[in-house]
């Protein structure tokens, strides 16, 4: 790439032919008899030249149908307008999840009687405790289930009361007497559903009659309950999901109340009340407690392209200021996710890869994904980034994947987990998503341990050169320099076939201080390009090879669309004259 713009030397040939017009007498054959050979003796320069501003985009040499990764849209990531950012989609890694519902068919819901005397004249009897002993079993619970709190249910609970004379000579009804109570588990959430508005039921989960009520001879009286969870903080030791993939819970119904009789009898009656709870298959919907669902997560991979060659030097040192990994995540869960993975940067020309480690699993900041929304994570060195709304989180070893550009990232190893310190309310039987889209932000802004080269070189210079046969030559420039970095300069020589002269020693004095385009850096260069060998006359150019550092008053500034660098004052001095061969 030329940057120097042909700076002059151009104008030698026609100021000798110039020169030399006035001293020579066309009547003579110069041909013959004549030391065409002259010389031109003490220092001969050059008119000044300058050349155009060397944008940014030219220094980065980016791809003009914008094919590359590193595009001037920093003010979409918080930063100004132009400021040049590698911006890299990985691929999104969907996933799914569930955990199976509860379904308990082990159920024991016996009925149990209680037996009652009526003697002749008395029409009433007290029914003491009679108890039902219900007991709940599932050996096949879903093992991410850890613990339950509650258990959410939907079923509906009917409890039926009947009687039955064992005395032949009684044929009537019995009847329950207002005021008689059914004390029902207080682990239960229940709702009465008895119709006919003959009960109520209690805080305390006790039904009680509110009038009587008549049980027909041969018939039964049900009483229906709804019931929509099991409280199991309430539970006795031992029993709820005792360990992993076994539940168990018993409780008790216990019925206390007066029975009268409806009819009479000469003779004694013996009577018996059955109360029976009927229970169909339960299944438990959904939960408090605590969930340890496997969420399978794939790895994602950023291919890094489009990029500029000077940049794959793997004996760079970029110290990128603040690079960042977003994470867009939509987590449908009701609970939070904890994140956790391994980042591995690999690089060109068989360097090895590097590898870190991001999450409290790790011992670094740990990385929560909010439940039920879709959210914008980003991981940064800083924990700051410019995108309106993302959460962040600092990693600072995320820049050691920087150091050198690599060829890709890839994010491995991704353990997306529901922390089980605490419990949540989860639907069983549904399915949750975890979908990751990624992408990778690097400002092209430095640290202060940044150093880089960059190469470029000033060709053609002229091809009358070899006409003049020299052998030092001194150039001299100002550089005013808008960009954020320190240039130190290296010199080659170059010939007419853009090869290095080994021959030639290139010296520079002077280096390209750091700028702004507000407030830009003038700095002065020396070249001296000196020949030992014969002469200078196959010097074609040079090659530049530039030392990028930061000097730290421009410490996490970017690269940016306005930058330039100018070279200006171009002067260039022939020392101690020139021969020239007017063949």
């Amino acid at each position: 790439m030329n940057i120097l713009q042909r700076h002059g030397i151009a104008a030698l040939p026609l100021a000798m032919s110039i020169a030399l017009t006035g001293c020579v007498d066309n009547d003579y054959d110069l041909s013959k008899d004549i030391d065409m050979n002259i010389t031109v003796g003490g220092n001969i320069t050059i008119p000044s030249s300058s050349t155009d501003n060397y944008t940014m985009k030219q220094i980065l040499d980016l791809d003009e149908n914008g094919n590359s990764c590193i595009q001037p849209i920093g003010d979409q990531f918080g930063l100004a307008a132009g400021d040049y950012v590698l911006v890299q989609d990985g691929n999104k890694t969907p996933s799914t999840y569930s955990i199976s519902r509860i379904s308990i068919t082990d159920i024991k819901a016996n009925g149990n009687s209680a037996s009652l005397s009526f003697p002749v004249g008395q029409t009433s009897a007290t029914v003491n405790n009679l108890t039902n002993v219900i007991e709940l079993n599932d050996d096949n619970v879903d093992k991410q289930i850890l613990s339950i709190d509650e258990a959410r249910t939907n079923f509906e609970l009917k409890f039926r009361l009947s009687a039955t004379s064992t005395s032949s000579s009684y044929t009537g009804s019995a009847v329950i007497a207002k005021g008689f109570r059914i004390a029902f588990p207080k682990q239960w959430v229940m709702e009465n559903r008895t119709t006919g508005g003959y009960t109520t039921l209690g805080n305390d989960n006790v039904l009680t009659f509110t009038q009587d009520r008549t049980i027909p001879a041969g018939g039964a009286l049900d009483l229906v309950l709804h019931i929509s969870a099991f409280d199991l903080t309430k539970a006795a030791a031992g029993q709820g999901l005792y360990e992993p993939g076994h539940f168990k819970f018993d409780s008790e119904i216990v019925s206390n109340g007066q029975v009268r009789i409806s009819g009479s009898s000469n003779s004694a009656v013996n009577m018996r009340v059955t109360a029976t709870p009927i229970i169909p298959t339960i299944t438990v919907t959904g939960l408090t407690g605590k969930v340890d669902p496997n969420i399978s997560m794939s790895s994602s991979y950023f291919p890094i392209e489009g990029i500029p060659g000077f940049l794959h030097d793997q004996n760079n040192v970029f110290d990128f200021y603040n690079p960042c990994i977003y994470f867009t995540i939509n987590n449908t869960c009701p609970a939070a996710v904890s994140l956790n993975a391994v980042f591995v940067a690999n690089y060109h020309d068989g360097k090895p890869s590097k590898t870190i480690r991001v999450g409290d699993l790790y011992g670094t900041s740990k990385v929560m994904i909010p439940a039920g929304t879709t959210s914008t994570i980003c991981l940064s060195r800083l924990g700051q980034n410019g995108k309106t709304g993302a959460i962040n989180v600092a990693v600072p070893q995320l820049s050691e994947l920087f150091m050198s550009l690599p060829s890709s990232i890839e994010v491995t190893d991704i353990k997306a987990k529901i922390p089980t310190d605490k419990s949540i309310t989860f639907e069983l039987g549904q399915n949750y998503s975890f979908d990751v889209d990624y992408q990778l932000v690097v400002p092209l802004s430095f640290g202060e341990n940044a150093r880089f080269t960059y190469f470029t070189d000033d060709k053609d210079w002229d091809e009358d050169l070899e006409d003049y046969n020299f052998n030092q030559a001194i150039a001299t420039l100002t550089i005013e320099n808008t960009s954020p970095v320190r240039l130190v300069p290296e010199i080659n020589a170059l010939d007419r076939n853009g090869n290095i002269m080994t021959d030639v020693t290139a010296t520079v004095e002077g280096f390209v201080a750091g700028g702004s385009v507000s407030a830009p850096a003038t700095s002065e260069l020396k070249i001296t390009l000196k020949s030992t060998a014969r002469n200078l006359n196959e010097l074609n150019g040079v090659a530049f090879l530039f030392n990028a550092t930061n000097d730290g008053s421009h410490v996490g500034v970017p690269f940016n669309v306005a930058q330039y660098i100018k070279f200006s004052d171009i002067v260039l001095k022939i020392i101690g004259g020139i021969d020239i061969d007017l063949n």
